[in-house]
């Protein structure tokens, strides 16, 4: 799968679903100088991404600080990751040359106005062992489930006994990632369910 690269301008787009952005892709969101204050949601949001989001603050003011820093980071990405689709979350139309430019030397780059860019997939179905799974980790209270992804690995390997191997847990594992049903890091799993 393609790496894909969210870059946020929070100046011009308030309000942003970061639950339906693609267990693959990254963000960067950009902070003006004059914005004091997030939304609870959006920072909770923020958090079950973990080192895939990266906050960027604007230190001066100026006419269009933030938006020059969104192009450079977006050269920046672009020479590091030729091959990744970048996506700039603006309702700011002076983006679309740059844009146009970076398309016509056929990068994949676009600008998106909603506020829930890059709707994920259609979340693949889930086979028996991982409905199992979600079965499973339903059961439990939500603070007794696994925070972590080696003691989720070890926990489920316990529960199969020893059926399934730790590679088949893994790729179980992955499964339920894709599927969007966990989230966060590997020191930090979020549970959708």
């Amino acid at each position: 799968m393609r790496e894909m690269v969210l870059l946020v301008d929070l100046e011009n787009v308030h309000k942003v679903d970061l639950a339906r952005i693609p267990a693959h892709a990254r963000v960067k969101i950009f902070v003006g100088a004059q914005q004091t204050k997030l939304s609870t949601t959006l920072v909770q949001q923020a958090h079950a991404l973990g080192t895939r989001l990266e906050w960027v603050r604007i230190d001066g003011n100026g006419s269009n600080a933030l938006d020059f820093h969104i192009a450079c980071h977006l050269g920046e990405g672009i020479t590091k990751s030729p091959d990744a689709d970048f996506i700039v979350l603006s309702k700011d139309k002076g983006f679309d040359p740059l844009i146009s430019h970076l398309r016509s030397r056929k990068f994949k780059c676009r600008r998106e106005e909603r506020a829930t860019p890059a709707a994920p997939p259609e979340k693949p179905k889930l086979d028996a062992n991982a409905q199992a799974v979600v079965t499973l980790l339903q059961r439990n209270e939500k603070n007794k489930r696994p925070r972590k992804r080696t003691t989720l690995t070890n926990f489920l390997v316990t529960h199969f006994a020893k059926k399934l191997s730790a590679e088949q847990v893994a790729a179980l594992i992955e499964q339920l990632i894709s599927a969007g049903k966990i989230a966060g890091t590997d020191a930090a799993l979020v549970y959708q369910f």
